[in-house]
């Protein structure tokens, strides 16, 4: 009896972690679109205007897209309850994965950016893997799983090509799994 009332806890605080991952799965949504966006308008001004500084999406969406983050994260934390073991352990993966990602933005100007863009597919694959495996939620894992796959395809094409991937990348890894978790969520509220 003591083994089943341990697993009934434990499926009670997965449950719990998702309904919780669903009200933040703003983040989620916000930074997929930002990214999505972002290498879209970076390939239009690359390929299509042929614009010199056709990198200049990234520097405004990534900036709008701290700012949102924040004030949302300040509003969470005003109506923040009890948070649990799997989302604290989500929380800490999600800012290693922000640090990785601002080392490569360091490195990148010695790497060079068609190096560093499949590494930040890999990034986005670890961290929706690991929350998707956390969470019980196979959209998210097989998103991370897909972005591996990207991100070794990526590392073989041009840079222009690598923007595509990208787009693709937050697609599969984070838009289509947040908007699943979130209808799901919904469902049981």
């Amino acid at each position: 009896m003591e083994s089943e009332k341990r697993i009934q806890i434990i499926e009670e605080m997965i449950a719990n972690a998702k309904s919780e991952f669903s009200y933040n799965g703003a983040h989620y949504l916000l930074w997929g679109w930002l990214v999505l966006a972002a290498a879209l308008i970076n390939y239009a001004l690359l390929e299509i205007v042929n614009y010199e500084l056709h990198w200049i999406s990234w520097p405004i969406l990534m900036g709008v897209g701290g700012v949102i983050t924040s004030i949302m994260a300040i509003k969470t934390e005003k109506n923040k309850r009890a948070e649990s073991v799997i989302n604290r352990a989500i929380n800490q993966v999600w800012i290693g994965i922000g640090m990785a990602i601002i080392v490569l933005l360091v490195l990148m100007s010695r790497i060079g950016i068609e190096s560093a863009y499949p590494f930040f597919i890999l990034l986005y694959g670890i961290g929706t893997f690991i929350t998707g495996r956390l969470v019980k939620f196979s959209p998210l894992v097989y998103g991370g799983l897909s972005c591996f796959v990207l991100s070794i395809i990526a590392s073989f094409q041009p840079f222009e090509f690598q923007l595509l991937l990208i787009s693709l990348a937050v697609l599969l890894s984070y838009i289509i799994p947040g908007h699943l978790l979130l209808s799901k969520f919904k469902k049981h509220v």
